[in-house]
C-alpha cells in the first residue's frame, strides 16, 4: 500500500514537472503545488505524524527524490519514537506550503 501511495504521488508530480519542463522554467506555484502533493501523500501514510517536521523534510529535501527520502526519514523517526498522537481526517488549509507571491502579498499587508 505504501508503495503504491508513493508512486502514485510520484507519477502525478512527474506528469507535472513534464509540462513544466517544456517551458524550460520552474514556476513558484508548480513548486509549491508539488510540495503540496508530497505533504498530502506522506500525511496519507502517516496521519499521526508531525506537520511541522513533514513540512521541514519536505522542503529541505532535493526534488528528485522528495518522497523517497522523507518516507525513509519518518519511519525511522517512527519506529525510534513509541508515542502515538491524534490522527486526523485531512489537512488543515493553514497547514499546507504558500506560494512565495502569497508570502509576499501577507508580508506587505502586515
Amino acid at each position: 500500500m505504501l508503495l503504491n501511495i508513493l508512486t502514485r504521488s510520484k507519477s502525478a508530480a512527474r506528469s507535472g514537472d513534464e509540462e513544466h519542463d517544456e517551458r524550460n522554467e520552474e514556476e513558484p506555484e508548480s513548486k509549491t503545488t508539488c510540495l503540496n502533493q508530497s505533504l498530502e501523500t506522506l500525511y496519507e501514510v502517516f496521519p499521526g505524524g508531525d506537520i511541522e517536521e513533514i513540512r521541514r523534510l519536505l522542503a529541505t529535501t532535493s526534488e528528485e527524490s522528495r518522497l523517497y527520502v522523507v518516507t525513509e526519514m519518518l519511519l525511522k523517526k517512527r519506529t525510534a519514537s513509541s508515542s502515538a498522537r491524534h490522527a486526523r481526517a485531512k489537512l488543515e488549509p493553514w497547514e499546507r506550503f504558500r506560494t512565495e507571491e502569497y508570502q509576499n502579498a501577507v508580508k506587505k499587508a502586515l
